[in-house]
């Protein structure tokens, strides 16, 4: 991330003097992505899309919930860099628009994640579905040659009462991570259905 953030301060410095560094401190980059893209800061602002995953402890019973927070597009990169190489995933994620997680344990240990994100357009999402499928059994081995592919761009696997998911709609993708197999669709709709306040998307 250091090499990042000095990038897009030579792009400020090519263009402002020094002095512009104070405007910056009052109105910092609001995404990795206008760090790594330093245009979508400095011409025209692209400011990350809001994203909102909803609480589904109701559907999590024995569960403790952990986190709730986005990735943006480096920490996204350094997920899918994990099966893809660190030129790649940087690569894949590129077109990253706004996404959100949230994260729960159970008293096994196994953490249950949902995460939706948006891309810039659809050829985007679904090339960053498809990395997102393999990142997936990269992460859970015992899943390969376990997928189901199903019509409108879903495809799920289960094993040992645990299911996954991955599902593109346009430019929006939803993972979902060992969830309780019998809970799967109605957290599928769960977290289509959300939207942040004042939201059109």
């Amino acid at each position: 991330p250091y090499v990042e953030g000095l990038g897009f301060i030579y792009e400020l410095r090519k263009r402002q003097p020094w002095s512009a560094m104070s405007a910056i401190y009052r109105d910092p980059p609001r995404s990795t992505t206008q760090i790594l893209h330093p245009e979508k800061y400095l011409d025209a602002r692209e400011d990350p899309l809001p994203v909102v995953i909803p609480d589904l402890s109701r559907l999590l019973p024995g569960s403790r919930f952990v986190s709730d927070d986005d990735l943006g597009e480096f920490s996204l990169g350094a997920v899918l860099s994990l099966h893809l190489g660190d030129t790649e995933g940087a690569r894949a994620a590129v077109g990253w628009r706004g996404d959100r997680y949230r994260i729960w344990e159970d008293d096994a240990g196994r953490f249950t994640i949902a995460y939706r994100v948006i891309a810039a357009d659809a050829e985007i999402s679904s090339n960053l579905a498809a990395q997102l499928r393999a990142s997936v059994e990269k992460r859970h081995p015992e899943l390969v040659g376990k997928a189901t592919v199903h019509a409108g761009g879903l495809v799920t696997w289960s094993d040992a009462g645990r299911a996954f998911a991955v599902e593109r709609r346009g430019a929006n993708i939803v993972l979902l991570e060992q969830f309780p197999a019998p809970t799967l669709d109605r957290v599928r709709d769960a977290v289509w259905r959300a939207r942040p306040t004042n939201a059109t998307r």
